[in-house]
């Protein structure tokens, strides 16, 4: 997968891009960002994913995720919200073009 240079500065680490989206990239400073990742099938794949450092951190729901995100000032409680429902709405359309 090719990606935009600004991007793939940010993506140090491995991210299995069959199993999982970037939801956001929330970049806290010139080297260093928050990856952000979503199941790529909720039916199979459960778990979200945020990166930090060199470091993945795994959880079991985008909400636990954002909590996260939210403790550690990664994000800011509108963007946490906004990315919630960014993430909802996007499944639902997913399920709903999988039953249909």
């Amino acid at each position: 997968m090719k990606l935009p240079g600004k991007i793939a500065h940010y993506l140090r680490g491995n991210v299995d891009f069959d199993s999982f989206f970037v939801l956001d990239i929330a970049v806290q400073d010139k080297e260093n960002a928050v990856l952000l990742l979503g199941p790529r099938d909720i039916t199979t794949d459960k778990f979200f994913c945020m990166q930090y450092r060199g470091h993945s951190y795994f959880y079991g729901s985008i909400e636990n995720m954002m909590e996260a995100c939210l403790k550690c000032q990664y994000l800011r409680p509108t963007a946490a919200k906004r990315l919630t429902r960014k993430y909802h709405k996007s499944a639902g359309k997913a399920c709903a073009n999988h039953t249909g």
